[in-house]
């Protein structure tokens, strides 16, 4: 490793003096005797310095001895403005200098993306025993070579990264004799790379990288990888190029896989890997590929906002569903699944696969909808495949009426749709920005919703995003790596314009490149762990057959002392009866049978008892049943007794209301007889009226011939006038004692039909009431008798159950 040589590149920016002098700067490695400095700037207080950039060549073994740099900045005095630099020439005198130390730094400068470090160093001096600052400036310090950075890589002569195509002609790669086995690669071409979002115009610049990893899920080091030709600012790159990947030096069988890597030279992730396995290829059996990707012919339709205005009192709650081949749903698109019935699922799967339009349902959301933390920033994502976008795709706004009674709480009403989305959702597609469309939601006058929503104006955002175009390091939204490809993404289009922008990209990718080392070292200390874990399954192995070994005559010894036992006790048994004479062995067989059959009558009675222990036990179960059927019974006839009670404690206050009812009948009657009464002499005063006024018109016709006949006779004249005046005051009286006599609420209401009226109201009260009163009657009888019937059933049951439990505590 000591003779491995490495480029420190130093990069000088950001001077900042007091004063207005024609600056240069220097650097050198301490303990080298080459240095380097930049040309001569004008006079200002802030030079921008074209030769900026040096690289200074450093062993392996030094950077692990903490090497340090000297910077030092000299005023050059007596010099022309304006003069050849060839031929102007001038005093330098030492402004001021400083020292970095890169031991502390030197983790991020072996960051293997070669992102480089940014330091901000100040520019010193002595005076007075004190150490005044007299400039400012940054550096950035880079490590390249031996394949430390990913883009850029020292070869000992020039700085060269992915090399540009110029041309679709390229030379083939040079040939190694020493090798186990190589991979020749001939690359062709792409279409449709993906876009990006870090460029202006959003164009790819790709190329391809090939290499080797032990593991199928480790990504191959710098140290075994080769790269293709770049193609700049183009979606169909064309490479037409072709490669040689040698074995590493330590690998020399067909182990490990072979990694497919294609990437973006402006983004940090690849948009497609894969990795075959060596064991694969054949000796001269070339593989001619066309590689579709995975999400090559995917997209997203994002739903970035849905906008109500004014909000709808009875609606809270939306979700949106999108169809395909122009279905218009009625209801909420759920399948009822019956797990009772036998192929249910089948049947719901069968169904659906047989359908010749797609329903995506989004998931359902508050009015207002809520900000989502995810990519695109949306509230609901539909991922179809790019060919959908031909199938006449419209989206429903389904409502949830919260003045109504549902069995769930979700949205459940199709109330509006949008016109078909196919040419909108394309031209977004293939958009460099993907801008997003506002639609109008119309909607459905037939639905019971559309009272509650109609007065409120609905709109839909949508856009529609090819599915490789999203940066992910493979995190979930939410999480801390969100929000770290947020923060790159962030960074990458906004530029490294700002300082503190720049700070961050630093921080990110010295960041990465720790978390990269961390993974590189887990996976070595996993595979140290699964040889150990190799050699103690092994073991354990090993062990278990010995158990299993030691188990099995453990088995067999103890098979073997129990036969031993058994036999030791039929010998003791045979030995004592050998020692006994016959009648010690008759008697002795005597009491054996003599006990064997007391102890089977005893067995036998034993099991009677318990037979009729069951039975009893059995009979009171059931007579527990029926006394509980029966108490059941008695609650229900207790209850409906209780009711009829309380029907019957109503009777008195139906008599009560009847006789009420009688009076006010009575006095209306005895009302209508008296009204009957004066209209009657009502109707002969009015006879009498008109016979007193035709009277009355005869006198004056006959007063007037009277008068006409007499002439002058003044005393009969006066006589009549007298008998007029007392006429016309009979006549006033009797108009007066009319208009007494008239009735005040008769007014010109036929009594007649009235009198009717209340008779037959009267009549309809009294067979009511006699109706109510004879069913009252009746049930009473018959509950009486149930009542009567119920009290002799439960008084027998008692009887019965008396006896049993007296039965039971003789026993």
């Amino acid at each position: 490793m000591e003779g491995i040589r490495k480029s420190l590149q130093v990069t000088i920016e950001n001077c900042e003096f007091a004063k207005e002098f024609h600056y240069f700067l220097t650097v050198q490695v301490d303990g080298e005797g080459e240095k380097r400095r930049t040309d001569v700037s004008a006079a200002v207080t802030n030079p921008v310095f074209s030769a900026n950039s040096f690289f200074l060549p450093v062993q392996q073994h030094k950077l692990e001895q903490n090497p340090r740099l000297q910077f030092a900045c000299f005023v050059v005095t007596d010099r022309k403005e304006n003069a050849v630099d060839l031929e102007n020439k001038g005093q330098a005198r030492l402004l001021g200098e400083c020292v970095l130390e890169l031991g502390p730094i030197m983790s991020a400068l072996n960051d293997i993306y070669g992102v480089g470090v940014r330091q901000h160093l100040s520019l010193g001096r002595r005076r007075d025993d004190k150490e005044v600052t007299v400039g400012r400036f940054t550096c950035i310090l880079k490590l390249v070579g031996d394949y430390m950075t990913k883009y850029d890589h020292f070869d000992g002569r020039t700085l060269t990264g992915p090399k540009k195509a110029i041309s679709q002609v390229h030379l083939l790669p040079a040939e190694e004799p020493n090798f186990k086995w190589r991979i020749r690669v001939d690359l062709r071409c792409a279409l449709d790379a993906p876009l990006n979002r870090t460029t202006q115009q959003g164009l790819p610049s790709c190329y391809a990288e090939f290499g080797w990893s032990l593991y199928e899920h480790t990504d191959p080091d710098e140290y075994n990888k080769i790269m293709s030709v770049l193609v700049e600012n183009t979606r169909h790159p064309h490479w037409n190029q072709e490669l040689l990947f040698h074995n590493p030096p330590e690998i020399l069988d067909l182990t490990g896989y072979f990694w497919l890597i294609f990437r973006d030279k402006n983004q940090i992730e690849p948009f497609e890997r894969l990795c075959i396995p060596l064991f694969a290829f054949q000796a001269f059996r070339p593989v001619h590929l066309e590689i579709l990707t995975r999400n090559h012919s995917l997209c997203s339709v994002v739903l970035n906002w849905a906008d109500f205005s004014p909000l709808p009192s009875a609606c809270k709650k939306f979700s949106v569903i999108m169809t395909t081949d122009a279905f218009k749903p009625n209801s909420i698109p759920y399948l009822q699944l019956d797990l009772m019935q036998q192929d249910a699922i089948a049947k719901v799967f069968t169904f659906t696969n047989q359908l010749e339009y797609g329903v995506f349902a989004s998931p359902w959301m508050r009015m207002p909808p809520d900000v989502m933390d995810n990519q695109y920033g949306a509230i609901a994502q539909f991922i179809i495949p790019k060919s959908f976008l031909d199938r006449k795709l419209s989206m429903f706004l389904l409502v949830k009426d919260e003045t109504k009674a549902t069995a769930h709480a979700m949205p459940d009403e199709v109330c509006g749709f949008t016109e078909y989305l196919d040419d909108v959702l394309r031209k977004i597609l293939f958009s460099v920005h993907h801008e997003r469309e506002v639609l109008d939601v119309q909607y459905f006058t037939a639905t019971s919703a559309y009272n509650a929503i109609q007065n409120t104006r609905s709109k839909l955002e949508i856009s529609c995003h090819p599915l490789e175009g999203v940066f992910d390091f493979d995190k979930r939204p939410g999480t801390a790596g969100s929000q770290m490809s947020k923060d790159l993404n962030r960074l990458i289009e906004g530029g490294p314009e700002s300082l503190q922008d720049r700070e961050k990209w630093q921080l990110l990718t010295r960041e990465l490149a720790q978390k990269q080392e961390i993974i590189h070292r887990m996976m070595k200390e996993l595979d140290d762990k699964g040889q150990s874990l190799k050699l103690t399954s092994s073991e354990i192995v090993d062990l278990r057959r010995t158990i299993k070994m030691l188990q099995s005559e453990n088995a067999i010894l103890r098979r073997k002392m129990g036969e031993e036992e058994t036999i030791e006790l039929q010998n003791l048994v045979a030995k004592e009866i050998s020692y006994m004479t016959n009648e010690e062995l008759k008697s002795k067989i005597i009491k054996l049978a003599q006990a064997y059959r007391a102890e089977r009558l005893r067995n036998e009675e034993f099991e009677r008892a318990l037979k009729s222990a069951n039975v009893d036990l059995a009979h009171a179960k059931q007579m527990q049943t029926e006394l509980e059927n029966m108490q059941h019974a008695y609650n229900d006839t207790a209850k409906r007794l209780a009711e009829l009670s309380k029907e019957l404690q109503k009777t008195n206050l139906y008599k009560d209301t009847i006789r009420k009812q009688e009076k006010v009948i009575a006095k209306l009657e005895a009302l209508l007889e008296k009204t009957l009464k004066d209209t009657q002499r009502a109707r002969d005063g009015m006879l009498e009226l008109e016979k007193l006024r035709t009277e009355n018109l005869e006198l004056q016709q006959a007063l007037k011939g009277n008068m006409l006949n007499l002439g002058g006779d003044n005393d009969e004249v006066d006589r009549l006038r007298r008998e007029i005046s007392i006429l016309e005051s009979l006549v006033s009286e009797l108009r007066e004692e009319l208009k007494n006599k008239r009735p005040q609420t008769a007014g010109a209401h036929d009594w007649e039909d009235e009198k009717i009226d209340f008779e037959v109201r009267l009549q309809k009260s009294q067979a009511r009431v006699d109706a109510m009163q004879h069913e009252m009657t009746n049930n009473a009888a018959m509950y009486a008798k149930e009542i009567t019937k119920l009290r002799l059933i439960i008084s027998e049951k008692e009887s019965i159950i008396e006896t049993m439990s007296a039965d039971i505590y003789n026993r």
